[in-house]
């Protein structure tokens, strides 16, 4: 899959056929995009934050059992009304065997409650665990939240998706799409941001990262 292309004729299709919405989320690009230069997000050398989150079937998930014997990738998504998401998970569970295969594990991360998440884990056949990040509080405190403004909302309403539903969340927070690729010893190695909102990252831009970590590891900030 083509992940560019395939968002290219979302994109198309969306101007063609909504450019009331087009012409909302130009417009919100424009300003996100003027938004990202001061978002300061953790980088290579910084620990991940530890966390707790629920996974689509309830069951608290932490960083600590995913780490320890394997490298982690942290993949931050909007939700599953989101369509460029959808098609960005979609190439990843592709790819997924290849990751495993780089000894390596892959999590998706959302503010979406876990009823909307479970059931595009289910419809698309997702292998890998989607985890709840309710209210964003992991986003925010890697820097990431990005509320989405009241006249922006206008389209998603347009559109017949109701943000808050599927996040308990009536501040509309989202992450920006970034990728995490983190080391067995819970440090950061590359961080890979997307930043037009209408895009995501390449899947081959994890297998090329995780590939990398094969060279010597960076220590903790701080460690000598």
């Amino acid at each position: 899959l083509d992940l560019r292309a395939a968002m290219d004729r979302i994109v198309a299709r969306c101007r063609r056929d909504r450019p009331d919405v087009y012409g909302l989320l130009g417009a919100w690009n424009e300003q996100f995009q003027a938004s990202l230069a001061s978002v300061r997000t953790l980088g290579p050398g910084d620990a991940f934050p530890r966390f707790l989150m629920f996974d689509t079937e309830r069951r608290l998930v932490g960083i600590d059992e995913l780490l320890g014997h394997q490298d982690l990738v942290v993949v931050f998504f909007r939700g599953s009304w989101n369509s460029g998401c959808r098609l960005q998970l979609g190439a990843l569970k592709r790819l997924y065997p290849l990751v495993n295969g780089l000894g390596a594990e892959l999590i998706a991360v959302s503010p979406e409650l876990a009823r909307s998440s479970g059931a595009l884990k289910e419809r698309m056949g997702l292998p890998f665990p989607i985890l709840t990040d309710y209210q964003s509080e992991l986003g925010l405190s890697l820097g990431l939240g990005s509320a989405v403004p009241d006249r922006f909302a206008n389209g998603f309403d347009r559109l017949g998706i109701d943000l808050e539903a599927h996040t308990d969340d009536d501040q509309r927070i989202f992450p920006v799409p970034t990728t995490f690729v983190v080391d067995r010893l819970g440090i950061i190695r590359e961080v890979l941001v997307e930043k037009h909102l209408l895009y995501r990252r390449s899947p081959t831009d994890v297998l090329e990262a995780l590939l990398r970590l094969r060279q010597p590891r960076l220590r903790p900030k701080g460690q000598a």
